[in-house]
């Protein structure tokens, strides 16, 4: 059918975190008085808040939808998407901003069952799932392969897994609305920020949590600032600047506080200056 349809046409990307970060953010979460939900979640606040330059983005919290008795055994999926605001200025310590981000998901819980999108689902969405670790059997293994439920539609859907001791992200996001290198990107920032939060402890400013991985950094400040080129053998400078002339004349050669020249200004220069010289007697 057309929601199968839609499904098909998203993409996905999973990222993990290790055993060690695993257990950092457990504790960080007890430690702060707050689900392990809801601490994952702020980070994916924090991150957006972060890149937007804390303009409050409203984020789709996934709830249950099973606070009744009567349902909690019931088949068929309830969940429903609840817009919570961002209420972070950049200013909070970790701890306060895990406690504000509890506040406003608590708040918006109590409007659980009398609050409709109609339409209007927010672009961005967090869920969480937490699975019964496998159960092994010497001659056979279950496992979970894809569990999901219809959440709406979100341009972009972060889930986070836990299963057992193992704890990961999958984002889930539309191709037309999001390019791959682009989710790759959040999702690497995401995790270097839940990691470094764990790290750094409650009463961290958020502002200072750490967005770029080791990875991105070196490819940053190494990989994509390698500028050097071999220079010409058997050649002088300003044989180079003279060629350079004849086929981007136009081009920016050197700039300074004075100002700034193009290759045919500084070729004009030097050949001004070299038979200024040249009539002084200077020469080889």
């Amino acid at each position: 059918d057309a929601a199968d349809a839609a499904d098909a046409a998203r993409a996905s990307l999973r990222v993990s975190f290790d055993s060690v970060q695993s257990a950092a953010l457990h504790a960080l979460a007890d430690a702060c008085g707050v689900p392990l939900p809801v601490c994952l979640f702020a980070c994916w606040q924090l991150l957006l808040a972060r890149l937007t330059n804390f303009a409050r983005p409203v984020v789709g919290y996934a709830a249950a939808g099973r606070k009744y008795e009567e349902l909690a055994a019931g088949l068929g999926p309830y969940a429903r998407l609840l817009p919570v605001a961002c209420r972070l200025g950049g200013h909070e310590t970790l701890r306060e901003a895990l406690a504000a981000t509890l506040q406003a998901v608590r708040e918006a819980e109590e409007w659980e069952e009398y609050f409709t999108l109609e339409g209007a689902e927010p672009v961005v969405a967090f869920a969480f799932e937490r699975r019964e670790a496998p159960d092994w059997i010497p001659e056979l293994s279950l496992r979970t392969l894809h569990l999901s439920a219809p959440l709406g539609a979100p341009a972009l859907r972060l889930t986070c897994v836990n299963e057992g001791t193992a704890l990961w992200g999958e984002f889930d996001y539309d191709p037309s609305a999001f390019d791959a290198s682009e989710v790759a990107r959040l999702a690497d920032q995401w995790v270097t920020l839940a990691a470094d939060a764990a790290a750094a402890g409650a009463d961290r400013p958020v502002r200072e949590l750490n967005l770029m991985s080791e990875a991105h950094r070196q490819r940053l400040l190494v990989e994509w600032n390698r500028t050097e080129r071999p220079f010409p053998s058997g050649r002088c400078l300003h044989e180079l600047i003279a060629e350079q002339a004849a086929i981007t004349p136009a081009a920016l050669a050197v700039a300074g506080a004075d100002g700034q020249l193009s290759y045919e200004e500084l070729n004009a220069r030097a050949n001004q200056l070299a038979r200024r010289l040249r009539a002084l007697g200077v020469g080889p």
